[in-house]
């Protein structure tokens, strides 16, 4: 399964392409030059391809009349980014078919119309928010007051967190902890960190704690047997044919079992509030978890946002680990992985090869290069003025 999308005049992207978004895509670039949106995009895009695979697996399996409808102004989350200006094309090819998606004029337009019997993919999305820190001393606000509403993406990493503590204990990898879930009738959910012989509330520990334990439950989660797609088909297809009283005509064209199965996990900026060394640790297990930790039923595909030098350093050593020996366990195999710079309303890919190093693919970090030698340069014009007064 092949992705990839065209962004025109949509906030701050003027003209955008990402010919393939791969099984790890890295987006980078400076502040409000669009990388959030960029991904929020693609999450979009990739929501509406999955709703029409649901369409399409009930129109083939005897249901005549789908209660799934393509209408962007009830499925877009981009806000006033999205106008009638803003042209999308996202592109998905399996096997020897391609699949088009475009929005334009507001409009969503598909083709082909259906998604073949073969083609027929089961696909879970996450969308991990940067403001994912919230979680712990919010879950118990919701427990009292169930119509609190924190925004989309909000409600999204809250409602995947919740699933994936529905375990007693989860481990968080480079921290060498657990997070304990006690459940109480009047509280819900309370979740205590535990390390060695300290246990301690996770609503009372540092931000970065706050803020990698969301990213590791949920990609653990969907990555082990723990996330069942049978249990999450039976939620939703088979829930609405049981409400619309259509259970009697449902004919399966396959079961979920003969399925492609897809996980879509999109992360923005891993590296909040962690200290160096802790964001090598965090890209490490998500590489290690989504390239060759899952379960072997279903296919993974990551998308972070990040201003971090040493998260993109990092995964150059994660190559080269790979490139040493493929069997290991945090080795990033270099053709699975892009990289773009976000800049002036284009994409610009970043991975390339290193004719020093025999043409090996690395991702090139120059940028952040470039930015560490103007500060410097700016404190040496600082000293040498000073010295010359």
């Amino acid at each position: 399964m092949k992705e990839s999308i065209i962004i025109r005049k949509l906030g701050p992207i003027s003209n955008l392409e990402i010919p393939e978004i791969k099984q790890l895509t890295v987006l980078i670039g400076k502040s409000s030059t669009g990388k959030s949106a960029v991904m929020k995009t693609i999450a979009m895009m990739r929501y509406i391809f999955k709703r029409e695979n649901i369409k399409s697996y009930l129109k083939n399996s005897n249901i005549k009349k789908s209660p799934i409808r393509t209408s962007i102004k009830n499925i877009s989350k981009l806000g006033s980014l999205l106008t009638s200006n803003t042209e999308i094309i996202y592109k998905v090819t399996i096997e020897s078919t391609e699949y088009t998606l475009t929005c334009k004029n507001l409009k969503i337009e598909v083709s082909p119309k259906a998604i073949s019997k073969k083609d027929l993919t089961f696909i879970k999305g996450s969308y991990i928010s940067e403001s994912r820190s919230f979680i712990p001393s919010m879950i118990e606000k919701i427990v009292s007051n169930r119509n609190v509403k924190l925004g989309f993406y909000e409600d999204e990493t809250l409602k995947d967190f919740d699933e994936s503590t529905n375990v007693e204990i989860r481990k968080i990898g480079f921290m060498n902890m657990d997070v304990k879930v006690k459940k109480s009738p009047s509280k819900g959910k309370q979740f205590f960190i535990e390390n060695k012989d300290q246990s301690f509330d996770l609503k009372d520990s540092s931000s970065g704690i706050r803020n990698v334990v969301p990213v590791e439950a949920i990609t653990e989660y969907f990555a082990s047997k723990d996330f069942s797609f049978k249990e999450a088909f039976n939620r939703s297809v088979l829930q609405y044919l049981l409400d619309s009283e259509n259970l009697e005509f449902f004919q399966p064209v396959k079961s979920v079992n003969d399925l492609r199965k897809v996980i879509q996990i999109h992360i923005e900026e891993p590296e909040i509030s962690l200290d160096p060394i802790s964001q090598t640790g965090i890209i490490r297990d998500l590489v290690s978890t989504t390239f060759n930790k899952h379960c072997a039923d279903r296919m993974f595909s990551t998308i972070l946002t990040t201003h971090s030098p040493y998260i993109l350093n990092y995964l150059n050593v994660l190559i080269e680990r790979y490139n040493k020996n493929p069997n290991d366990e945090i080795g990033l195999d270099p053709d699975k992985i892009a990289a773009y710079r976000i800049e002036d309303g284009t994409a610009t890919n970043i991975v390339t090869k290193d004719e020093e190093l025999d043409n090996r693919i690395v991702i090139d970090t120059a940028w952040f290069s470039d930015s560490m030698e103007k500060i410097y340069s700016e404190y040496e014009d600082l000293v040498t003025n000073q010295i010359n007064q």
